[in-house]
């Protein structure tokens, strides 16, 4: 502990007489008795070092890092969430969602989509992997170069 290392010493008047000298950095207090003026005096032999200093830096840096991660993960999710809002509603019924009011709204006409390829558990049964998502991709390109040309809203399901 702190007491064990500390060094006290005790030494009257006849201190100086001596030649004993202290440490600049020694907290020294005088105390007067009946017979002698005492000098005491608290300090380190080799110094104030503090042992767990290391660790708590090591404690510090690594709680830390672990912090950021956990806000970085947190903040990466609420991205993703966000982005797939965004794929499956329209922009304006998302900002109505935020500001906590109802998304019903009227259309007076509307028309909706569905997509089958018909033989396409026979077509992709001859064809390999790459060659099935080559062509998924293709007509997926031109669906949505349609909806954007159109200015239509697409759902994907």
């Amino acid at each position: 502990s702190i007491v064990e290392q500390a060094r006290v010493i005790a030494a009257s008047e006849e201190m100086e007489e001596r030649g004993v000298t202290l440490p600049p950095d020694y907290l020294t207090v005088a105390v007067q008795t009946s017979n002698y003026k005492w000098v005491l005096a608290f300090g380190y032999p080799r110094g104030f070092t503090v042992n767990w200093l290391g660790w708590r830096i090591v404690v510090g840096v690594a709680g830390s890092l672990v912090f950021t991660i956990l806000i970085m993960y947190a903040l990466v999710n609420r991205k993703e969430h966000q982005l797939l809002l965004y794929r499956m509603m329209p922009k304006n019924a998302i900002a109505k969602l935020q500001k906590g009011q109802s998304v019903i709204e009227k259309y007076d006409m509307v028309t909706i989509f569905f997509s089958d390829i018909i033989g396409f558990t026979n077509m992709v049964s001859e064809m390999t992997p790459i060659q099935v998502m080559a062509m998924l991709n293709e007509l997926y390109t031109i669906f949505d170069a349609l909806v954007e040309e159109h200015d239509v809203y697409k759902v994907e399901t």
